[in-house]
């Protein structure tokens, strides 16, 4: 039986270091993982209504995910949520899910996400308990 890498070796440190998982800032390989650690970024960037780390810039964000510091999570936000942040923004990424296991997450909290558009541009994510 063959066995197939899910490590790449690409280029590393492209993209928005705000977002990236800490071993693409270190040009390290890499598989689909960092993909779901950005995808914790982004899902954090649409809870908060503000990118990770906003008072700093990227590179200084990058070296903040690197040394293993993730962005404060606010009190209120479903704890259902705040599971999914946290398995997906995992230090290494051999511990994080995949994006399966990410959606059986979110369906097991039970929680609907509803975009609420306020004035102009300013977006923010209301999470609610679903009533299904």
């Amino acid at each position: 039986m063959t066995r197939v890498s899910t490590q790449y070796d690409l280029m590393g440190a492209t993209g928005s270091f705000r977002f990236m998982a800490p071993e693409v800032a270190l040009s390290q390989p890499y598989g689909r993982k960092c993909d779901v650690y950005s995808f914790a970024m982004i899902l954090y960037y649409l809870l908060d209504s503000r990118s990770p780390w906003a008072n700093k810039d990227g590179e200084t964000a990058a070296r903040l995910a690197i040394s293993g510091a993730r962005p404060d999570v606010r009190r209120d936000w479903d704890p259902g949520v705040v599971k999914v942040l946290a398995a997906c923004w995992a230090d290494e990424s051999r511990m994080r899910p995949s994006f399966r296991a990410v959606i059986e997450m979110i369906e097991a909290a039970d929680v609907d996400v509803e975009v609420i558009v306020q004035a102009g541009l300013d977006q923010s994510v209301k999470t609610t308990k679903s009533t299904n």
